[in-house]
C-alpha cells in the first residue's frame, strides 16, 4: 500500500510539472510576442550611466511606463514646409545617428488618421504655453510599447521670432520634433548641446552620449516592452 501511494504521488508531481512547463509555452492570445532578450543580450549593461539615465527619463519611464517604447517599422513622415534638401538633411541625420536603425520615408501628402507615421504641420496651436517656442512634437499613438503615430506643429514660417532662422536651422527644428515623435519625450540635458536640446542648435550636432542612447534604442536587439 505504501509503495502504491508513493508511486501515485510521484506520478502526480510529474503531471503537475509537465502542466506548468506547458503553460510556459502558451502564446499571447492577441498575437505572438517576440521574446524579450535579457540585458546581457541587448547591450544595456554596456551603456554609459549618462546614456542609461537619458533613456530611462526620456523614453522608458516617460513614454513606455517602465518599458522600452519604439517604432518597429520605418516611419512615413509628412513635413509641411520642409523642402527636399531639408528632408534629405533630416533623414540623413536620423539615419546616421541611429546607425541605420531609423530610415525616415518622406511623403508629399498629409497622412490620414488611419495611417501609421508622423504628421508635421505648420501652425501655432499648442505653442501658447511655451513663449519663444517654434515647434512641438511627440508620440500620438502607441499600442503596447510599439509606436504607430507621431505628430508635430512647426511655426518657423508663421511667428516673427521663428522667421529669423535659415534653412539649416529650420531643418534642425524639424529633426528635433521628429526626435520627440520617435519616442524621446524629454530634452537632452544641459550643458550638453544636441538636436534634442533646448533651445535647438542652429546646425546638426550630436554628442557621443546622445548617439549612444539612440543607436541602442533602435538596435534590432532591443525589443519593445523590455525593462531594465
Amino acid at each position: 500500500m505504501r509503495t502504491s501511494i508513493r508511486s501515485g504521488l510521484t506520478a502526480l508531481v510529474v503531471a503537475l510539472a509537465l502542466s506548468v512547463s506547458a503553460c510556459g509555452r502558451v502564446e499571447n492570445p492577441i498575437g505572438p510576442s517576440p521574446p524579450v532578450p535579457p540585458a546581457a543580450d541587448n547591450g544595456w549593461s554596456k551603456l554609459s550611466a549618462e546614456a542609461q539615465t537619458f533613456l530611462l527619463v526620456s523614453n522608458i519611464n516617460a513614454v513606455g511606463r517602465g518599458g522600452v517604447t519604439k517604432w518597429m517599422e520605418n516611419p512615413r513622415v509628412y513635413a509641411e514646409g520642409l523642402d527636399v534638401a531639408g528632408q534629405s538633411a533630416v533623414g540623413g541625420f536620423w539615419r546616421d545617428v541611429t546607425g541605420g536603425g531609423v530610415n525616415l520615408q518622406f511623403v508629399s501628402s498629409p497622412l490620414s488618421e488611419a495611417e501609421h507615421g508622423i504628421n508635421l504641420r505648420k501652425g501655432t496651436e499648442g505653442l501658447e504655453p511655451y513663449p519663444g517656442a517654434c515647434g512641438l512634437g511627440g508620440v500620438r499613438e502607441r499600442r503596447g510599447n510599439v509606436i504607430y503615430r507621431g505628430h508635430g506643429v512647426l511655426a518657423y514660417f508663421l511667428l516673427p521670432d521663428c522667421m529669423r532662422f535659415d534653412a539649416t536651422a529650420i531643418a534642425v527644428g524639424y529633426a528635433h520634433e521628429i526626435g520627440h515623435a520617435l519616442g524621446f519625450q524629454e530634452h537632452f540635458p544641459v550643458p550638453r548641446v544636441d538636436v534634442l536640446s533646448v533651445p535647438s542648435p542652429l546646425e546638426f550636432v550630436s554628442t557621443p552620449v546622445f548617439r549612444e542612447a539612440v543607436t541602442w534604442l533602435y538596435s534590432s536587439s532591443v525589443r519593445p516592452g523590455w525593462k531594465p
